[in-house]
């Protein structure tokens, strides 16, 4: 069997204390890299906690990515990831004091770490930092807690291949605002 090489991608969500918007443009940069079949599967059992919250705001955001005229679908599996924070394994989600062994910046609230051969994403990899408070919640910010719907959604558009953008209302903007659905 051919071992191909691969690259590793990090996409910080560097945020001054806040989360980040899901108000997009769907015009956020691409990289140059994409899925085999429009398609990827998140393993989400390992969101433990919150009696189900994070699970079920994870497969909402992937839903909310689902219903924007894209022709890429995410879907949700129940079951816990293997071989995270690896290039082997399925695309998992969780929460970690670290990511992946390095530690968070002061304000980051999540990364995707993004694995691929030449073009093709083989792995994306999403950890949100434990270390912060989370909740979740329609409407404006609230400074008690980041907004873990708002943050999936965008970590979810990195997945999909899009970088940040300069856009302050887009979802891939780097920074919070109060938005909290897809705009198109």
């Amino acid at each position: 069997m051919k071992t191909l090489p691969f690259k590793l991608i990090r996409s910080l969500v560097l945020v001054t204390g806040l989360a980040c918007t899901t108000n997009v443009s769907l015009g956020g940069v691409a990289y140059d890299y994409s899925w085999p079949g429009g398609s990827a599967t998140y393993f989400i059992a390992d969101l433990l906690g919150a009696d189900g919250l994070w699970q079920e705001a994870f497969e909402e955001a992937a839903l909310r990515w689902n219903d924007a005229p894209t022709s890429f679908e995410f879907s949700t599996v129940d079951a816990a990831g293997t071989g995270f924070c690896t290039s082997s394994g399925n695309n998992s989600t969780r929460f970690q004091s670290t990511n992946c062994g390095d530690q968070w910046g002061s304000s980051t609230l999540a990364i995707a770490n993004t694995w691929f051969t030449g073009t093709t994403t083989i792995k994306v990899d999403i950890v949100f930092n434990n270390t912060k408070d989370w909740d979740v919640y329609d409407g404006p910010l609230q400074f008690y807690a980041n907004d873990f719907q708002r943050v999936a959604v965008h970590e979810l558009g990195h997945a999909l291949g899009l970088g940040h953008t300069d856009v302050a209302d887009a979802i891939m903007f780097p920074t919070s605002g109060d938005s909290y659905l897809l705009q198109l």
